[in-house]
C-alpha cells in the first residue's frame, strides 16, 4: 500500500475484521509525507490508514477506507 500523507510521522495501516478495525503494522512516513506498508491478505480486505501523534492540520487523522481484492 502506498498513500501520500500531509505531514511525516507514525501511520498506522488498519484492516476491517469482525465489524472493527485492527491494526495491521504501523510505519513512518517520509520527509515529504508519503508512506509505503506492505500487507499479505489471504482473503478480500478493508483498509484504512491512521495517523499517529497530533492531529493533522486542516483534516481528519484517518484516511477512507479502501479494499484489496485478492483473486483466487
Amino acid at each position: 500500500l502506498a498513500r501520500a500523507a500531509r505531514r511525516a510521522g507514525r501511520v498506522r495501516v488498519e484492516r476491517r475484521a469482525a465489524g472493527r478495525w485492527v491494526a495491521e503494522t504501523t510505519v513512518r512516513g517520509g520527509a515529504d509525507g508519503s508512506f509505503v506498508a506492505v500487507v499479505q491478505p489471504t482473503e478480500t480486505s478493508r483498509y484504512r490508514a491512521r495517523w499517529l501523534g497530533a492531529a493533522r492540520a486542516g483534516g481528519a487523522r484517518v484516511s477512507r477506507p479502501f479494499t484489496v481484492r485478492v483473486a483466487r
